[in-house]
């Protein structure tokens, strides 16, 4: 209850008082002017009665009025701050006969109130009351009374605020019940919002501290729909509107429940809590002891929010002790392996961004995924202008380091996203699958990816997207049954697909594995880019992927070291795949024959054969360093895996070319037998 709420009540006292004193000689329309006076004085606001005031008199005195306005300010959308179809003030007898004034019901129906902020956080219900003589005055001419109870009906609250759209909540009843004008009031509500229903209840302090402006106390807690929402704390100077500090607790029994009110599509996970202590500032808010879970995550944080022109500034610390990837996966969307498109053509929504600037430092002691570890991250995020920068990112993944740069920048029309991530010295066997397994020992990894792009989309991005992908894998020790953990990635399934049958004990001894790839314009194309080496086999591969359409179209070919003897006819000449990203395929038509065995991840994006099938690396030595190949330190010939060259796989080739394509599939029969046996 603000000022304009006492200026009401004031005028239902005094028509109260009036009737009271003079019902039998005066008709109480004639003083309406001087209530309408008396009410735009104290608060400064336009105030009007276009009804009459009726008086009732039985054991129960009393006295309604309709069709009663209350201005807004001067700065607000709409002219009215509050309107009431009907007020009803009904009189205890006995103390009225005595010259006391004792409501024992007070009753406002049909209203509506607008709550609006402007751009400078200052909302339409605080009132110019800055003078100290203000307060007091209103302390001390404010009418003593008796007051039981304060009924609201049919009342909409409409809430506004800058660049966010209207917010209505609808109050089927609400109620205020109290012992008296010193007495605590205790309170009950049913709403609904959002098509939500809300129950709400709880205590708060008497009118009387509000009217003298002393520490004001709530405790009240709110249902809305599977939310629990409770606020206790107190206000020190409530007709000010300053001094507030609250604690908040939010409890929901799961993300998507929490978010089911707002049109939102959150996981399972839960059940999910929040409690902070939030106190406004000179400029604005702030929140301390920040906590919140969300099934075993648990962060905690530190924020100041202020207002600034149109913009909230943010600054504080974020931290949390482990988060739990796997738990936040939304069960939404088609099944995996459905889908037909593997980036997302769902607009991009930045806008906020150009509401907000400040900064937050966060960090996270465990982060935790089915396929990764990340430990020790540490980050700054910056937003000014409508960029959101992460500048550093840092962290140690596996036995591993990773530094990463981001931005997303939305000061324009169109959303623009950059990426620069690097990881150092990663072992395999350091990956949660690998390491639960047993059987993979070393593998240090380095790589590095560059991504810049720009659309209204993921999928927009993607298509016009720049960058590169570099993947080094040094030595590394693959026990064979190990490899199906691993699942559809590309350089695991070269190691399944084409391990020697006499590696010694089922065990493939890795001497490097590289994926080289410049994306130019939405392409990713090398057609020497893949490049693997075992102790008995060398591969080369490559290709192109168009990231506009997702069409893939990756080679390979292996070839035995020199000195190993393995059966020539055993081996596949060339094997392909084709699809796409989502959906990637065999290719066994004429111009593009394959073997088997071949199986790529939606995260690989290569294609491009036509160097392969032409047998340039035929031509190659046996004991050709194809990592060295695949990284462009050692090209087949001039231009093999320069990123200008543009060849398309379906020009011309060899007839060598030709007859290893016709052969290929009667040979699939011999790769599996010869590589893998029985």
């Amino acid at each position: 209850m603000k000022r304009w709420m006492l200026g009401l009540l004031s005028a239902a006292i005094l028509l109260v008082a009036s009737a009271g004193a003079y019902v039998a000689l005066f008709d109480v329309n004639q003083y309406k002017g001087d209530l309408v006076a008396l009410v735009e004085a104290s608060t400064g606001r336009a105030f009007s009665i276009r009804g009459d005031i009726r008086l009732k008199l039985s054991l129960v005195p009393t006295v309604a009025v309709d069709d009663v306005t209350f201005g807004n300010a001067a700065w607000a959308a709409h002219e009215q701050m509050m309107s009431v179809e009907h007020i009803e003030a009904r009189l205890a007898l006995i103390p009225l006969l005595r010259g006391k004034l004792a409501l024992k019901r007070l009753t406002f129906v049909g209203g509506r109130i607008s709550i609006e902020t402007n751009a400078k956080g200052l909302g339409n219900w605080v009132l110019d009351l800055d003078a100290a003589d203000d307060v007091s005055s209103l302390s001390s001419n404010f009418p003593r009374f008796d007051l039981h109870e304060i009924e609201i009906r049919r009342t909409v609250v409409e809430y506004r605020a800058p660049g966010a759209a209207m917010q209505e909540i609808s109050i089927d009843a609400l109620t205020l019940r109290s012992e008296g004008f010193g007495q605590p009031l205790v309170l009950e509500a049913k709403a609904v919002a959002n098509e939500v229903p809300i129950a709400l209840h709880g205590r708060v302090s008497a009118v009387r501290r509000l009217v003298a402006n002393e520490p004001y106390a709530l405790d009240l807690t709110a249902k809305f729909g599977a939310i629990e929402i409770s606020l206790k704390g107190e206000i020190r100077k409530p007709l000010h509107g300053r001094g507030m500090k609250f604690l908040v607790t939010i409890v929901a029994p799961t993300l998507a429940q929490a978010a089911a009110p707002f049109d939102l599509d959150l996981p399972q996970t839960g059940p999910v809590t929040f409690t902070a202590v939030v106190s406004d500032t000179k400029k604005g808010y702030a929140l301390r002891d920040v906590a919140i879970q969300a099934g075993a995550t648990k962060l905690d944080a530190s924020l100041d929010l202020e207002r600034s022109g149109d913009q909230w500034r943010v600054r504080g610390t974020i931290s949390a002790s482990e988060i739990i990837l796997n738990d936040f996966a939304t069960s939404g969307g088609p099944p995996p392996g459905t889908r037909e498109r593997l980036f997302s053509d769902q607009a991009l929504s930045v806008d906020r961004l150009r509401d907000v600037a400040g900064q937050v430092d966060f960090s996270v002691a465990r982060l935790v995924s089915e396929y990764v570890l990340i430990t020790d991250l540490k980050g700054k995020l910056t937003v000014n202008n409508g960029v959101l920068e992460i500048n550093p990112l840092v962290a140690k993944i596996g036995d591993g380091t990773l530094r990463a740069t981001i931005e997303v920048d939305g000061s324009s029309a169109t959303p623009a996203i950059s990426l620069d991530v690097k990881i150092a010295k990663m072992s395999l066997n350091s990956l949660p699958k690998l390491a639960a397994s047993g059987r993979v020992s070393r593998g240090p990894t380095d790589l590095s990816l560059l991504l810049a792009g720009k659309g209204e989309s993921v999928a927009a991005i993607m298509a016009n997207a720049n960058g590169s992908l570099l993947v080094n894998i040094g030595a590394a020790t693959f026990d064979n049954e190990a490899l199906s953990i691993t699942g559809s990635d590309l350089l695991m399934s070269f190691f399944a697909h084409l391990n020697p049958k006499n590696s010694s004990a089922g065990v493939t001894y890795l001497e490097c594995a590289v994926i080289k790839f410049p994306i130019v314009q939405g392409v990713a194309r090398n057609e020497t880019g893949i490049g693997l080496q075992t102790r008995t086999l060398s591969i080369l591969g490559g290709g192109t992927v168009n990231l506009k359409t997702e069409g893939i179209d990756i080679g390979a070919k292996p070839k035995p070291r020199e000195g190993i003897g393995i059966n020539l006819t055993s081996l596949a000449d060339f094997v392909r795949l084709g699809g796409t990203l989502t959906k990637p395929r065999l290719v066994t038509d004429a111009k593009g024959a394959t073997t088997a065995g071949l199986k790529v991840g939606a995260a690989v994006a290569t294609a491009g054969l036509s160097l392969l099938a032409e047998g340039l690396y035929d031509r190659a030595t046996a004991d050709a360093d194809v990592c060295a190949i695949a990284r462009g330190e050692d090209p087949l010939a001039p231009g093999i895996n320069s990123p200008q060259q543009d060849r398309s796989v379906f020009q011309s080739t060899t007839s060598k070319a030709k007859d290893v394509l016709e052969n290929a599939g009667a040979k699939v029969k011999g790769l599996f037998k010869g590589l893998f046996g029985d």
